[in-house]
């Protein structure tokens, strides 16, 4: 990712799919299913999938379990 891209990321708050799996330890494939079946919002601009860094978050959140004790 270059330079100008991380800038506009952290700006905008949007993300190529590359910058998610940077932060999220999840295989692309992983990320791609959960697209699939809405769990994580996407918005196309052309042919380029753009990604909110919240919105992942939020689902992420969603995922947290509790430690009993």
């Amino acid at each position: 990712m270059t330079t100008k891209e991380t800038a506009t990321t952290r700006l905008n708050g949007w993300t190529r799919i590359g910058g998610v799996l940077e932060q999220v330890p999840v295989s692309k494939r992983t990320l791609l299913r959960w697209q699939a079946q809405g769990r994580i919002p996407v918005t196309k601009v052309g042919r380029v999938t753009l990604y909110r860094l919240s919105d992942i978050e939020k689902m992420l959140s969603k995922l947290t379990v509790r430690a009993i004790g």
